[in-house]
């Protein structure tokens, strides 16, 4: 079996990048990479930004394509690289799908707010008034979730290499465990 690591965090935390490098430098012989942005990125008619109103049942889709998809990467011994915006709401739905010998590893790449506002210029992101206040609350409200004191990192002051080390170390510890 193999397991499963899931990286959360804010748009522009470096959680697409982090999680590149940890699969292209995974010790494991088998490893892949789930972006979930792919996931939303390919429905052609009908997509509902996951954040405004109405778009419930398709993240609920969504979620639940991603976690099969990542299950069963895992039941055939892949480590399974998770990136996206992943919260403890949704966590829950992960746990259930999973045998116990499946592990499932949770970290929220957390950086200052100046950061992740600094990261989404530089990928020449266009960001409007909504989209600044959608960032920031939910900016806010990921400092609430049940793992965030236990499960968070603050990325500021690190490329995307450091923080993949620093992963990969808690990961090996058995510290971001979640099930």
């Amino acid at each position: 079996m193999g397991h499963i690591i899931i990286i959360s965090g804010p748009p522009g935390a470096g959680k697409s990048t982090v999680s590149r490098i940890l699969s292209e430098k995974s010790p494991h012989d088998l490893t892949v990479y789930v972006h979930t942005d792919d996931f939303y990125n390919n429905i052609r008619k009908g997509y509902i930004a996951p954040w405004k109103p109405g778009a419930e049942k398709q993240n609920k889709m969504v979620s639940n394509i991603m976690v099969s998809c990542a299950k069963h990467y895992a039941e055939a011994g892949y480590e399974v690289v998770v990136d996206g915006l992943i919260g403890d709401w949704a966590l829950n739905d992960w746990i259930d799908a999973v045998c116990d010998e499946i592990k499932i590893h949770y970290i929220i790449i957390f950086p200052s707010i100046e950061t992740m506002f600094n990261r989404n210029k530089i990928r020449d992101t266009k960001l409007n008034d909504e989209d600044i206040h959608a960032m920031t609350g939910l900016y806010n409200a990921i400092s609430g979730w049940k793992f965030f004191k236990s499960h968070s990192i603050d990325s500021s002051k690190q490329d995307p290499d450091e923080t993949a080390t620093v992963i990969r170390n808690m990961i090996n510890t058995g510290c971001l465990l979640i099930n």
